[in-house]
């Protein structure tokens, strides 16, 4: 009788000892999932664009420019794209591509000539989004004119203008008559109105009709002293 009751007792431990092993590990479980749920939740929010930009910042015309994009955590990101404004105002969407060296990428030739914006925009594994400031590039026949007005940017930043402003081709500085892209061209300061400087300009790009203009007058002047000559 005592041994059927021990056997009972040892039982009933055995089944309780069981229970709370499982009990026990359940517990464990769950606050694993939930320390895991937690870490990819921190993850998401602190995932953050720590650097991008556009390389070069001025291209030629069908050159490459690459876009480059840093994060401070890649593990949960589920998507990243660049959004790309172009000088008609077209928009393009493009995917960047994860490189060996720690970067996303995206890299493509242009044709349109002027400034082009573009902005990163990022998508989370948990649905969270992120999008960067907006940043500029140029396209340009000539790399040592940004802005492609016709005025190269040491002649424009030597006289304070502004390299990459193009309307500024139309100014006139001085307020001689020459825009600053003709006072570029004949070679005269932009700020301040020389006479000499500016009529030998004249005379250059105005010498065929100076020429007849001369040719006339002195014909006038011989037929005058001719008639004057015939009269006496």
């Amino acid at each position: 009788m005592y041994l059927l009751r021990g056997r009972c007792y040892r039982s009933r431990f055995v089944r309780y000892s069981n229970k709370k092993i499982y009990m026990i590990f359940v517990i464990f479980l769950l606050f694993f999932i939930v320390l895991n749920i937690s870490t990819v939740a921190d993850d998401v929010t602190t995932s953050s664009v720590s650097y991008f930009d556009a390389h070069p910042y001025v291209q030629g015309q069908n050159g490459f420019v690459n876009m480059i994009c840093v994060l401070t955590n890649n593990i949960s990101i589920k998507e990243i794209k660049v959004v790309i404004t172009f000088p008609n105002g077209a928009k393009t969407e493009s995917d960047m591509l994860w490189s060996s060296d720690g970067k996303y990428m995206y890299k493509d030739t242009y044709r349109i000539v002027g400034r082009y914006t573009f902005y990163i925009v990022f998508e989370a594994v948990l649905g969270n989004e992120g999008m960067t400031l907006s940043k500029k590039f140029w396209i340009t026949t000539n790399l040592d004119d940004t802005d492609d007005d016709g005025m190269p940017d040491w002649w424009e930043e030597k006289y304070g203008f502004n390299p990459e402003y193009p309307p500024d081709v139309y100014d006139d500085a001085d307020e001689d008559g020459y825009t600053n892209k003709e006072e570029y061209e004949i070679g005269t300061d932009p700020l301040k109105a020389i006479f000499i400087q500016n009529a030998a300009y004249r005379v250059r790009e105005n010498g065929v009709y100076l020429g007849v203009s001369i040719f006339l007058f002195i014909i006038m002047v011989l037929l005058s002293f001719y008639g004057k000559r015939r009269f006496f």
